[in-house]
């Protein structure tokens, strides 16, 4: 896709023309849309030049420029295939979408194909976004507004910058869709900065520690919890691999000892 400026031949020194955004699907076909910016002939050269208000024009039809690319990414995404029928019906507002960002965000969360670990911690972002409570319809999502639910995450609870940074990475793509479909006509996250932090230090367990795990006792779950944790320990899974772990698929056996076939993985002689 690319800008094209008097399509036309109309623009004269005393007469503006438009500046249209020309995107193809193709080879036969293409569709031209109105960026709603209007120069005379001799202001456009590859880009709005001799205007005063030059760099703000430009900046716009980046914008613009890219909340369609955005478009055709998030459709790819979705698995739909990139043709001009389907990305009018993308980039054109739904008539039966009420204006309710909350709505809009659980509904995309819950029909995501983002894998259930990752779900969770979305969710999480979502509800925070439900106690904020000053972030409900499109029309509030506005920078003021982000700039404020990032006070009150931060006030809620003593949280680190890197968490609250993780809140706003996972809210994001949900403002970035709603930009995408035509909901709201300025992305908020694009004006707000959002510092990823330092992460600390994490102190790791010692061996008498690690001994004093193995050695205690557990009843009913927390003996599979403490077994998995001490599985993590010595094997250097995260988490999130722990959860979908597979013993017959992700183990091969060398001698007596089983090993973690991956190569993010280390040995383990506790499976």
């Amino acid at each position: 896709m690319f800008f094209i400026f008097d399509r036309h031949h109309m623009a004269t020194n005393e007469k503006e023309a438009n500046v249209e955004l020309r995107v193809y699907f193709g080879r036969h076909s293409e569709k031209s849309i109105s960026t709603g910016v209007k120069l005379y002939a001799d202001q456009w050269d590859n880009m709005v030049v001799d205007r005063v208000d030059s760099v703000q024009l430009n900046r716009q039809l980046h914008l613009f420029k890219k909340k369609d690319e955005d478009a055709i990414h998030s459709m790819q995404v979705d698995g739909l295939e990139v043709n001009l029928e389907n990305f009018n019906a993308y980039i054109a507002p739904k008539k039966d979408m009420a204006d309710n960002f909350i709505d809009f965000m659980y509904e995309e969360l819950q029909n995501s194909n983002i894998r259930d670990s990752t779900k969770r911690q979305h969710l999480v972002a979502f509800q925070a976004l439900e106690r904020f409570e000053k972030i409900k319809s499109f029309s509030s999502l506005t920078l003021r507004n982000i700039e404020l639910f990032d006070n009150f995450i931060r006030n809620e609870e003593k949280r680190t910058q890197t968490t609250i940074f993780g809140y706003h990475e996972r809210i994001k793509p949900y403002v970035n869709k709603a930009y995408c479909l035509g909901y709201i006509s300025e992305n908020p996250y694009l004006k707000f900065k959002n510092n990823r932090g330092q992460y600390k230090e994490r102190i790791a367990l010692t061996q008498d520690e690690l001994d004093q795990l193995l050695s205690m006792k557990f009843e009913n779950k927390l003996s599979r919890v403490a077994d998995l944790f001490i599985l993590q320990c010595y094997a250097g899974l995260s988490y999130a691999d722990t959860q979908i772990f597979n013993f017959e698929k992700e183990t091969v056996k060398g001698k007596d000892l089983y090993f973690i076939d991956g190569r993010r993985y280390v040995m383990s002689s506790l499976i």
